[in-house]
């Protein structure tokens, strides 16, 4: 009996060939330096890239006479086509005057003329190597190449559609604001920026994920915050190595301190008052790309019965609605356990006309006690799920 039983543990350990095992891949990445060919450049951007069709490379002449060949490439959905084409291509193409006058230009000059008095990009940077380049080129901006010229420049012309900002859903407040982060991190960090105008708010930005390449900000109250904290966050994310960051959820799994405990022990919210708040409580905020809700650490458990309009109430009735918050808090707690230990072990508790309607009740329910108040609680989960999940015309 023993060695039939050791057989089918062993059977079953063994792994079915039939089922391909998943090898992790170290990501590669790519430190090659900019060549002097445009055609190479162009080529080496368009095979990394699939040839993508959201790929746009727009190549033309600069000069009267013709001085050089020059390219921009920008993704089609992440550019801002009018600031492209005021300020990047029209520069390019007509403004030539000055070019003309002060011929020869050889083209490394040629580059730095451009970006120093031709564009008009708030924002102008040098890449070197396709490793930048794809990630400026990838974050929106776009990359003016030069014939001749081993380097690049990146110029600031993000846009595209985005989600304006609107309302809070799960957090609405009578007399605050009604604005509400949204998916773009710049916006969602100049909103704290209108609330807290002090050069002690500092922002810390870095991209996370080794495929992803997700903008992720650390936002704290210089003076105020405790600088223990403030080192034991940037540790914990310089020990992050993922390959996605599609939210502030990953972020949050690795960062926490215990993964199997109910109480959640960061603090999350749509509402910019509320981050302003906690920052100036001394807590350090995350901000991530993509992302409508922020985390806010360390989150304590007081933290949770305070809402948005706790802020714009007189401290009486704040603390009123607080006190509050926490009865309801214990008695949805505790109340389906002492429903079970009043009707099962203490029915002498319970007055004597209430006792008889409860059991007049359950004369026709086939179940204990304790598995009708586990049925009530699993119901108003399926419930609550399913007004989360369920679209609202269903």
């Amino acid at each position: 009996m023993n060695s039939a039983w050791n057989r089918l543990i062993r059977k079953a350990r063994k792994p079915k060939k039939m089922i391909p095992q998943y090898e992790e891949k170290e990501m590669t990445t790519n430190k090659e330096t900019l060549s002097s060919s445009l055609a190479e450049n162009l080529t080496k951007v368009k095979d990394a890239l699939g040839n993508s069709g959201d790929l746009v490379v727009r190549d033309f002449k600069m000069g009267k006479p013709f001085l050089c060949k020059v390219a921009s490439i920008y993704i089609n959905g992440l550019t801002d086509k009018e600031i492209l084409g005021n300020s990047i291509i029209e520069r390019l193409m007509n403004d030539v005057e000055m070019i003309e006058e002060e011929a020869p230009y050889g083209p490394s000059q040629l580059g730095m003329y451009i970006k120093e008095h031709m564009l008009t990009i708030t924002n102008v940077g040098e890449v070197t190597n396709f490793d930048k380049l794809f990630l400026h080129l990838l974050s929106g901006e776009t990359i003016v190449l030069v014939d001749g010229w081993n380097q690049g420049l990146a110029c600031s012309a993000q846009g595209g559609d985005l989600r304006a900002i609107s309302e809070p859903v799960a957090e609405s407040s009578v007399r605050g604001p009604r604005d509400s982060f949204t998916e773009s991190l710049i916006t969602n960090t100049a909103m704290i920026r209108r609330r807290i105008k002090s050069p002690n708010l500092w922002l810390e930005t870095k991209e996370m994920g080794k495929i992803t390449q997700t903008g992720v900000g650390l936002m704290y109250v210089k003076g105020i915050v405790n600088d223990k904290l403030l080192t034991e966050i940037k540790e914990r994310l310089d020990k992050m190595e993922v390959d996605e960051v599609q939210g502030s959820n990953t972020i949050e799994e690795w960062i926490t301190d215990e993964t199997w405990t109910p109480w959640p022990t960061v603090f999350i919210t749509e509402r910019p008052d509320v981050v302003a708040g906690n920052l100036l409580e001394g807590r350090v905020v995350i901000f991530v790309n993509e992302t409508p809700t922020p985390l806010i650490v360390p989150a304590t458990w007081n933290q949770f019965f305070q809402t948005a309009e706790d802020y714009y109430l007189r401290w009486t009735m704040a603390s009123f609605l607080r006190v509050l918050r926490i009865i309801s808090f214990l008695i949805t707690l505790l109340g389906p356990s002492l429903f079970i230990a009043f009707l099962s072990f203490h029915p002498e508790l319970i007055p004597t006309p209430l006792l008889i309607n409860l059991a007049a009740q359950r004369q026709s329910i086939p179940f204990p006690i304790i598995i009708e108040a586990l049925l009530m609680e699993f119901t108003f989960e399926v419930l609550r799920e399913a007004g989360i999940v369920i679209s609202s015309p269903v």
